[in-house]
């Protein structure tokens, strides 16, 4: 009669799982991990079931475990297991309205792995989210009376909104799948601004582009989605726009990666056509979003390519070290 190994038990759950036959799924890792108790994998590979299983408080106790073990065995190798515990454990958390500890497991992942994808992804969740619930809370302490929010249907959430990483067993272990997407108030109104700027709020009859003199976190996130007819326009507004209401919007999150590249297509902008009145606004702006929280986090997140431009258009357009203020 053969016995079962930790091994064969893990291959069989992780069909299950394929399956998702996620009940059985959990019955396979289980006994696996009656066998080794000291495998991180498997308790990674569990989290992931119960997540699926949205029973986040026994995915959060796996992932503990797991991050113990690969923490008494100290070995390079896994590393990649630590990220999956960290991004699985953050999941748990955001789904237990724990959003700043999921942030901080997130950010521990994104110190080992900094290119992952998938991790970029929940990064941006978890900071959206909280910008809106800060954005909800300011409107209700500043008002005293009841709030309406305006939140509309969608069809689907934007497609690169989720990370569009092929291999998203690097993220999930030797299972594919994390876990489906949990749709959320900050999904609906990410949408609903892009929404607004490319079909009915900018391109108006009159061909005028409307600039909000206060604008909102989903506002210049959707920036990006604009035409290559529209971009320059709006490159001119985000290098005009008060400082101060960029403080105001980030000061308690810090920059949103997407519209922070598309400031410095802004400033390549500027700078390669020679649009000089916009230099001290630039070096101003730099030196804001440097001064940000998390700016070192969102940083990584730039495009390199536009990083080596404005190093040089810095030196060669106004005698100036791109790195004092990028830093």
């Amino acid at each position: 009669m053969s016995i079962d190994s930790p091994n064969k038990l893990k291959l069989e759950g992780n069909e299950f799982f394929g399956r998702k036959d996620f009940e059985s799924a959990l019955s396979k890792y289980t006994k696996a991990i009656n066998l080794d108790e000291a495998n991180p994998i498997l308790y990674s590979n569990r989290a992931a079931t119960y997540l699926n299983l949205s029973n986040w408080k026994r995915a959060i106790d796996d992932c503990d475990t797991g991050l113990k073990l690969v923490g008494r065995k100290d070995i390079a190798a896994l590393s990649p297991v630590e990220v999956k515990l960290l991004c699985r454990k953050a999941i748990g958390l955001r789904n237990s309205d724990k959003p700043k500890e999921a942030l901080k497991c997130i950010n521990d992942a994104l110190l080992i792995d900094p290119t992952n994808k998938a991790l970029k992804s929940e990064w941006h969740l978890l900071v959206r989210n909280e910008q809106l619930a800060e954005s909800n809370f300011g409107q209700i302490t500043n008002n005293a009376h009841l709030v309406t929010v305006d939140i509309q249907e969608v069809d689907e959430i934007p497609k690169d909104f989720f990370s569009q990483n092929p291999n998203a067993e690097e993220i999930s272990s030797e299972i594919s799948n994390e876990g489906s997407p949990i749709r959320t108030e900050a999904h609906e109104e990410y949408h609903s601004a892009s929404e607004r700027m490319t079909v009915s709020g900018i391109d108006n009859h009159t061909g005028t582009p409307e600039y909000p003199s206060h604008p909102t976190v989903q506002f210049l996130s959707a920036l990006r989605l604009q035409p290559e007819t529209k971009r320059q326009s709006y490159y001119k507004y985000v290098l005009s726009v008060n400082p101060q209401q960029y403080r105001d919007i980030y000061k308690m999150t810090g920059l949103d990666p997407e519209f922070l590249n598309f400031f410095l297509e802004a400033c390549v902008y500027a700078l390669q056509n020679d649009h000089l009145q916009y230099k001290e606004s630039i070096l101003n702006l730099l030196s804001l979003f440097a001064s940000l929280p998390r700016f070192s986090l969102t940083s990584m997140f730039a495009d390199s390519s536009k990083i080596q431009s404005l190093k040089l258009l810095f030196k060669n357009k106004i005698n100036k070290n791109f790195g004092e203020f990028w830093n």
